[in-house]
């Protein structure tokens, strides 16, 4: 079983802050809603987090502020520095059996897990559940690393919600770049959890090239990350970041946008072309 690039998620104290930042960037958002799981009486609870996402055909960004958070909330390790890149989900068809696979590789993982929430778009109404299972924060000082399974994907993924300003067209990849004291064990940890060799690459970067979406290490001397999303024209991008007052840098086939702009970490538009199309899980 192959894991797909299920989504990225971005935390900040104020969720306004984040749907504000990333209307400029172009991207359609959904109406906030909050995190549930089941409770002990049979009903539903808070998980003390609300959140909106930006749907693509592949993939999708969530953006998340979490309010009075415990010690216990599932975000708790990552909730410094905001904001921040603080979610990296794989996707799996079984939660279970992702799971089970991971700690036979000799990983130190979670219980699985059900969450849900309202979806409010599109034509069809309902809540979407979600059964997923995390790494061990102690392996995963980067993000939370999680493995979902979507039980209501048809409800998630709308094609109402999935025609953006900018033309995005699907979560490409996401490139952490860490420093030597931590590279060596995230590599590890990466190749365990996907299942996967990686690929050394031309610039000496190492991917995971998964069904859909690919993960993507390099050695530098501080640690940052960008995330990539495969747009349908550059120039329609363009301009929206100049409508948006975006701060960017461009190239032949990428638009950058810088941490401070985009939410805690680089974004890159990128055109995605035929050849690379199987990235995007087409």
């Amino acid at each position: 079983m192959v894991l797909t690039l299920d989504h990225v998620g971005y935390v900040d104290r104020s969720l306004q802050r984040l749907q504000d930042r990333y209307t400029r960037l172009g991207f359609a958002l959904t109406t906030p809603r909050a995190l549930q799981t089941p409770d002990a009486a049979g009903g539903v609870r808070d998980l003390g987090q609300t959140s909106c996402h930006a749907v693509f055909k592949t993939g999708y960004l969530e953006l998340t502020a979490v309010h009075a958070p415990t010690p216990d909330h599932h975000l708790a390790p990552w909730l410094h520095g905001l904001p921040r890149l603080a979610i990296l989900a794989f996707g799996s068809s079984d939660a279970n059996e992702s799971q089970a696979r991971a700690a036979a590789q000799g990983l130190a993982v979670g219980a699985v897990a059900e969450a849900s929430r309202r979806i409010e778009y599109g034509a069809r109404r309902g809540t979407a559940r979600f059964r997923w299972w995390a790494v061990d924060a102690a392996d995963s000082p980067e993000a939370l690393v999680c493995v979902v399974q979507h039980r209501d994907a048809d409800l998630v993924f709308q094609p109402e919600v999935q025609t953006h300003p900018n033309g995005a067209q699907g979560l490409f990849a996401l490139e952490w770049t860490l420093p030597e004291s931590r590279y060596a064990a995230a590599l590890d940890v990466y190749a365990r959890l996907c299942a996967l060799a990686p690929e050394r690459q031309a610039d000496g970067s190492v991917q995971f090239l998964l069904q859909g979406g690919r993960l993507r290490l390099r050695r530098g001397a501080a640690f940052a990350c960008a995330v990539v999303i495969g747009v349908d024209d550059l120039e329609r991008a363009r301009e929206c970041l100049q409508r948006g007052a975006v701060p960017h840098t461009q190239t032949t086939e990428e638009l950058e946008i810088g941490a401070e702009a985009a939410g805690g970490a680089a974004l890159r538009l990128r055109v995605v072309y035929p050849r690379e199309s199987q990235i995007l899980g087409k």
